[in-house]
């Protein structure tokens, strides 16, 4: 049954960043944190003006409105005023009596009160005064404006409003005195019941028409040269005046609670705010409103600059941060072109150093890399040459033990046929070195077969020499480990030749090996005659010698120096021979290589 691989999917345009030069990848890092931190503060900071500007309006516009409202008050307090000089004038002569006598002695009272008003108090934008009893109008006095039929006041329950006030102003909405003329102008009406300070009792209402050109004045004294609109709306929510007369007689509809306050609404097609403040006086409200958008128009500037100087100076630092960018790179591409030479195998470049910053401290560790590197090539190039040689001498010398092995077996057979069994194991033990020696071509091999060849050999030996003594110590772990072929006999037979021999074959030979951290440490030694301090300084010398000599020259130790020379080869510097005295007489050889497994690989302790 076929299985299905669910995952991830990478992006193409994230395989394709990032597999981009890390030139372009600085650049574009660097462009969009300028570019997206540029914007969000010029944006944090728009925004922030911004509503700075929305409080300051606001609570511009709050005084503002204040003021009109205040400015109003004090108007109509001039037209409370001037109504009360009726009291002064007029009302000796209202005697409340029907006969004919009294009615013409309060005609000629109210009039005079009227004219007096009219000429002793003049307002000019006053329209005409009115005396309205018994619900209708029984006298009046023209002023700039046209007669006015005041019927629908009385029809409309106006009058007996007013009456209900007892003696208080009421202030009547605007109106135009000629609906079907549209573009005259709109009047309102300030009304006051005249009564009888004894009873309370009215004797008529008082009724002042005023021009609205007035509240126009008032509205346009206080008026800042900003977009915003003022006009008065009434108690009931309605448009009393307005600059533009097609809004008269509306309702506002935002409401108004409070006495003041500034908020923002939908009216008149677009976002606005308004700010208002009540009057105590006449109970009006003087609106001021201000379009929302005429402060982004007025704003607009502010933003397009900051636009500006948000783009110049993200160009400028997206130009820095390339130069900058490009001063970093570019040693990086030189090194990379280095690193190309070497893979090429030219290990003589170097990386210029002229800063001491974290680049010029990469480049010495390139220089440094390189170095090792080449002497590394140089090394393992020796090695090889070495080892190659090596095979060569080995394959033209096993034709030679090759012959002698099956001459030896002749002898063998020869001496056992003779009944000379000494020399028949001599020659046997021979043979059999000679067998190992052909069968043996690995690169490392195990010590315990290392430790085999020492033993046949000294198997050999002892029958040379019966009184010699010989002893090998190796531990199990030891055993398993794998070393380099032939470098245990050949210091045995130095041991044998050079010391046990002279001594007629007296002596002995002990053999050990132990673990020492990552090292193998073998050590063979004799209590023959020694060598004295000149001979053992010039062993010990020939033997560093062999480390820096590449040819094959021993200088007639071949033994030593092959063996030296083969431990340093394959694992460096530290490992090798040392030859040593041996306290009470004698001469210790001691080896040390890398503690391997098979495959040489290190096997560290835990």
């Amino acid at each position: 049954m076929p299985t299905m691989k669910i995952g991830w999917k990478t992006p193409a345009g994230a395989r394709s960043f990032r597999h981009w030069g890390l030139e372009k990848k600085l650049i574009l890092v660097y462009g969009l944190m300028m570019i997206v931190s540029a914007w969000i503060v010029t944006w944090i900071g728009f925004r922030q003006y911004h509503h700075n500007l929305t409080e300051r309006v606001g609570e511009f516009g709050l005084n503002l409105a204040d003021q009109v409202s205040r400015n109003l008050d004090n108007y109509l307090a001039e037209i409370d005023g001037l109504s009360m000089t009726f009291y002064l004038d007029g009302v000796d002569g209202l005697r409340g009596k029907k006969d004919p006598l009294d009615l013409y002695m309060e005609r000629i009272a109210v009039d005079e009160a009227l004219r007096n008003i009219m000429f002793f108090m003049p307002f000019r934008h006053i329209q005409g005064i009115y005396w309205i009893s018994d619900g209708e109008v029984q006298y009046s006095q023209y002023g700039v404006g046209k007669w006015v039929d005041h019927s629908d006041f009385v029809a409309e329950g106006g009058y007996d409003r007013v009456l209900t006030a007892d003696g208080s102003g009421v202030i009547l909405p605007p109106y135009r005195p000629d609906p079907a003329e549209t573009g005259e102008r709109f009047i309102f009406s300030y009304a006051r019941s005249i009564v009888n300070v004894a009873n309370r009792a009215s004797y008529g209402v008082l009724l002042i028409d005023l021009s609205t050109d007035h509240l126009l004045e008032l509205l346009e004294e206080t008026k800042a040269k900003t977009s915003s609109t003022l006009f008065i709306v009434d108690d009931a929510g309605t448009i009393v005046f307005h600059p533009d007369a097609r809004l008269i007689g509306t309702a506002f509809s935002p409401a108004l609670p409070g006495a003041y306050g500034t908020f923002e609404t939908d009216w008149n097609e677009g976002r606005t705010m308004v700010q208002y403040v009540r009057s105590d006086r006449s109970g009006w409200t003087v609106v001021n409103t201000v379009p929302t958008r005429q402060l982004s128009d007025e704003l607009a500037m502010l933003r397009n600059l900051s636009i500006a100087f948000t783009a110049v100076a993200a160009l400028l630092s997206i130009f820095l941060s390339s130069l900058f960018t490009v001063t970093v790179i570019k040693p990086l591409k030189g090194m990379e072109r280095l690193m190309r030479r070497v893979e090429m195998g030219d290990y003589s470049v170097r990386f210029p150093q002229q800063t001491q910053d974290e680049i010029g401290r990469l480049g010495r560790s390139f220089n440094h890399m390189v170095e090792k590197i080449n002497e590394l090539v140089n090394r393992v190039l020796t090695m090889k040459i070495y080892r190659q040689q090596a095979e060569v001498k080995v394959l033209r010398s096993q034709i030679n033990p090759h012959f002698l092995y099956n001459t030896l077996e002749s002898i063998n057979m020869k001496a056992e046929l003779n009944e000379d069994y000494e020399v028949a194991d001599m020659v046997s033990l021979l043979g059999k070195l000679f067998r190992l020696s052909l069968q043996e071509n690995a690169e490392y091999i195990p010590l315990s077969r290392e430790a085999e060849y020492t033993e046949v050999y000294m198997r050999l030996q002892r029958i040379r020499f019966p009184k010699l003594r010989y002893t090998a110590a190796f531990d199990e772990e030891v055993l398993r480990a794998y070393t380099l072929p032939w470098i245990i006999q050949p210091l045995v037979e130095n041991a044998l030749v050079h010391g046990i021999a002279p001594a007629r074959g007296q002596g002995a030979i002990e053999i050990s090996a132990e673990r020492r951290g990552d090292d193998l440490a073998i050590r063979i030694a004799d209590d023959g005659c020694g060598l004295d301090e000149a001979r053992l300084a010039e062993v010990n010398g020939r033997l560093r010698d062999a480390e820096r000599n590449d040819d094959d020259r021993h200088d007639g130790h071949i033994g030593l120096t092959n063996v030296h020379k083969r431990i340093y080869r394959a694992y460096g510097e530290g490992y090798g021979l040392t030859i040593e005295r041996r306290p009470g007489g004698g001469t210790v050889a001691t080896i040390r290589m890398r503690f391997t497994r098979e495959g040489g690989d290190v096997e560290c302790l835990s």
